[in-house]
């Protein structure tokens, strides 16, 4: 087998390959892309694997989006995520943040959401705004000190499973509203675009 990445990165190169994976002596190379097989044995890109999602063509950054988040003063910390909507391809952008002053309620006033919004248009490429933001008390973490995103994204947007306000960003008016079990419907439903 021939694999070229990396040139003259040896080291780099060998960390792409993955060795007995179906059978000994076997040789793959880890894209760090997650497919689909159909029943005719046809293979579609499915997802991005690790720190990144795919949201309408695009691969997306969570470390960019976080960065640039933690620009805003209200901040503390943040994790960004991707999650799925209905039959939408890819993953939608999700910022679970901790404020520097916590609410009782976890909430966001107006003048928050605005600026979250704000620059975010001014910060991010469309694509890659976070269409869902969540407060949460304090994340989760790791034995290596990683914050946990497994409940994170189980969760996703769905109020039934959330206790702390959920805003989705309403494309059209580019801000932040607070998601209802209607709104929630509508965006599963696909009546909303995201």
């Amino acid at each position: 087998m021939t694999f070229e990445g990396y040139k003259g990165k040896e080291s780099e190169r060998n960390k792409k390959l993955v060795y007995n994976v179906v059978r000994q002596g076997d040789c793959y190379i880890n894209t760090g892309d997650a497919f689909t097989r159909d029943k005719d044995y046809f293979v579609y890109f499915s997802d991005r694997l690790g720190d990144t999602f795919r949201w309408k063509g695009e691969n997306v950054s969570t470390t960019e989006v976080a960065n640039i988040l933690m620009e805003l003063e209200l901040v503390s910390d943040i994790c960004v995520y991707g999650v799925e909507i209905g039959d939408n391809e890819g993953k939608a952008g999700m910022a679970a943040l901790t404020l520097k002053t916590r609410p009782e309620n976890l909430s966001l006033n107006v003048e928050q959401l605005k600026s979250i919004a704000q620059h975010c248009a001014l910060q991010l490429p469309a694509y890659a705004r976070p269409r869902f933001i969540r407060v949460v008390k304090e994340f989760v973490y790791t034995s290596t000190f990683k914050q946990s995103k497994l409940k994170l994204k189980e969760d996703g947007y769905d109020l039934r499973k959330i206790t702390s306000p959920v805003y989705f960003l309403d494309c059209k008016e580019n801000v932040y509203k607070q998601m209802t079990p209607e709104i929630q419907m509508e965006i599963d439903s696909g009546k909303i675009k995201m």
